[in-house]
């Protein structure tokens, strides 16, 4: 009996320290794609501010910009 709880608090110890794990993964990934994003953003809008009045932009270019999440026009970029 005793070897069984021993063997049922070491699983649980384990299961523990893996969920940790994971919520640590989560976290992890959830801050890199946070600042993927801001990366994103930030060039996102420069190219609208810089080029965006006095060149015109390539069609695929301007198509991979307003894929971007979320989508930031010139008129939203304030200076």
């Amino acid at each position: 009996m005793q070897q069984r709880d021993q063997l049922v608090q070491q699983t649980q110890e384990e299961k523990l320290r893996w969920d940790a794990e994971r919520d640590l993964w989560a976290r992890t990934s959830e801050a890199l794609l946070t600042k993927r994003r801001a990366g994103a953003e930030a060039l996102h809008s420069e190219v609208r501010f810089y080029f965006g009045g006095k060149f015109s932009i390539h069609p695929c270019v301007s198509h991979a910009m307003d894929t971007l999440n979320p989508p930031i026009s010139a008129d939203s970029v304030s200076v």
